[in-house]
């Protein structure tokens, strides 16, 4: 999901052509516990988030700077050559994704009869996120923004915004979710964002496998393609959430 939600703001955003390009900066290692190189590239982890906090999926970099690296993937770059370049960086977008088809569910609460954030889905930044993208954000000077990608639509706001609620102490809830490790997780109502555009094609879904060190057969769903159509003006006003 989050691949397949990071790739599709990806592709979006460049087919805008801004002047900025939508460069892919997150750690994607898919290593999992148990694999032989886990505890190696766990350390490296944590030791880059003790030194720099957590790294936002993609970076939006002047389209001269990306030209220059020829990539818009510099997420494996060495950290000395990595640093002045993220630096250079306009914006930064943490990518969240959401199994659900954003406008479907808010007519149907609607019709329920359900009214304001309980009539909508929400943004979900995790709690042990906050510190780690404060550190970043203090370590580097971007702006920072969350995007919620659905099905059907996608959604963004800056992480000043969802601060300044938390700090308010109103218009927002806090899960614990089974899905994700119990971990606690944010839920801020995607009207409190903007709407940054609309998928004219939904994604596809297709079976994927993957065998683990110990013989054991994953098997998930995978969504693949969709056709998302940013509103270049919605964009350019999420800085001003």
């Amino acid at each position: 999901m989050g691949d397949w939600a990071e790739s599709a703001l990806q592709a979006a955003y460049n087919a805008l052509h801004t002047g900025c390009v939508a460069a892919k900066y997150g750690n994607a290692d898919r290593i999992v516990a148990g694999d032989e190189d886990f505890p190696d590239f766990y350390d490296a982890y944590q030791a880059e988030l003790a030194t720099i906090g957590k790294r936002p999926d993609l970076l939006l970099l002047p389209e001269a700077i990306a030209t220059s690296l020829g990539t818009d993937d510099i997420s494996e770059l060495p950290a000395k050559a990595l640093n002045p370049v993220v630096e250079s960086a306009l914006a930064a977008l943490e990518v969240r994704s959401s199994k659900v088809f954003s406008i479907e569910y808010e007519r149907i609460r609607l019709a329920e009869g359900r009214k304001g954030a309980r009539a909508c889905h929400s943004f979900t930044p995790k709690v042990e996120d906050l510190k780690l993208v404060l550190k970043w954000i203090g370590r580097f000077g971007v702006p920072h923004y969350y995007v919620q990608v659905f099905f059907d639509a996608v959604y963004g706001v800056s992480f000043e915004r969802i601060l300044t609620i938390l700090a308010s102490g109103d218009g927002f809830d806090i899960e614990r979710n089974r899905n994700n490790q119990e971990k606690p997780t944010i839920h801020i109502p995607i009207r409190s964002g903007v709407e940054l555009g609309r998928f004219a094609k939904e994604p596809e879904f297709r079976a994927e496998t993957r065998k683990t060190r110990l013989a054991r057969l994953d098997a998930y769903v995978v969504p693949s393609g969709g056709d998302l159509q940013l509103d270049a003006a919605k964009v350019a006003d999420l800085a001003a959430t």
